[in-house]
């Protein structure tokens, strides 16, 4: 058995003691301040935005937001303003959301302290000590130097890395919703959300599943989702499946208690994955 799993027993067996229970998620929403914000008035921007904080704050759910520091517009301050007025956390996501395995450590880092310059200022606001950063596209190093390098600049910068267990495809679901709103067809968006919703009932069973069998319990989930045209309007209904089938929603920060996201990971490749699946998978592929 390796050192890896050895720990990794290790570390389930201890972790009993800070009562983990089943059914705890907590919301991460990416691409921030919106998804194709071009293809939108300013006027549909809020609304995708602010339908978006209207559902977190009506389930009770705070989130954190990973904001392309370089996708900042003047008009999208106010709405980052309310979300931070709201409770919300905003992270760093990049300036401009490059792809690792196309991109050396040097010029990645020097993204990620662009983006920070730029969303600092909601830091300070927020009154947040804990720094997180999310990879883009969840792509952490296709060699172990690469990953390596980063993660230690941004750990030696006070960056907590934020990992995902509940994989989602939002985005798609949310292009092919675009191309029914564009083409003004509302049977065609309905017909949309429901498969979307269908898909989080899916992932969600399917990414729980894959957990138990590879820490042998339930763990705090951290699910991704986008700022985008879907979730603007199917947001809320995401949310109250989620309560009505009992889940409980906690913060990144008390889902980062639990001891399986301080197992390394055995993943090195060009794959953006979930923790599950980078924590135990059988090879590397640098």
């Amino acid at each position: 058995m390796s050192k890896i799993k050895t720990l990794a027993l290790t570390l389930l067996a201890s972790s009993l003691a800070i009562n983990v229970s089943a059914k705890k998620v907590a919301i991460t929403i990416d691409d921030l301040p919106v998804v194709w914000d071009i293809k939108y008035s300013i006027e549909k921007q809020e609304e995708i935005f602010y339908n978006s904080l209207a559902a977190l704050k009506k389930h009770g759910v705070q989130m954190v937001g990973f904001t392309i520091g370089n996708a900042i517009q003047d008009h999208h301050k106010v709405f980052l303003d309310q979300m931070i007025a709201d409770g919300h956390l905003i992270a760093n996501h990049s300036a401009t959301h490059p792809d690792f395995n196309e991109t050396t450590p040097e010029d990645y880092w020097s993204n990620i302290l662009s983006a920070e310059r730029t969303i600092s200022e909601w830091w300070i606001d927020s009154g947040d000590s804990n720094k997180y950063f999310r990879y883009p596209y969840l792509h952490r190093g296709d060699t172990v130097e690469k990953r390596d390098e980063v993660a230690e600049q941004l750990a030696d910068s006070g960056y907590k890395i934020a990992p995902v267990s509940l994989l989602s495809r939002d985005w798609a679901y949310s292009s092919d919703y675009y191309n029914a709103w564009e083409k003004k067809d509302p049977e065609g968006m309905v017909k949309v959300g429901k498969a979307y919703l269908k898909h989080i009932k899916d992932i969600t069973k399917r990414d729980t599943k894959l957990a138990k069998e590879k820490f042998g319990r339930d763990i705090n989930h951290i699910l991704l989702l986008h700022m985008n045209l879907i979730n603007g309007d199917y947001l809320d209904d995401v949310l109250t499946w989620y309560k009505e089938n009992g889940w409980e929603f906690i913060t990144l920060e008390e889902a980062l208690q639990d001891p399986v996201y301080d197992l390394e990971e055995e993943y090195v490749g060009p794959y953006g994955i979930s923790w599950q699946n980078r924590v135990f998978l059988e090879e590397s592929t640098n």
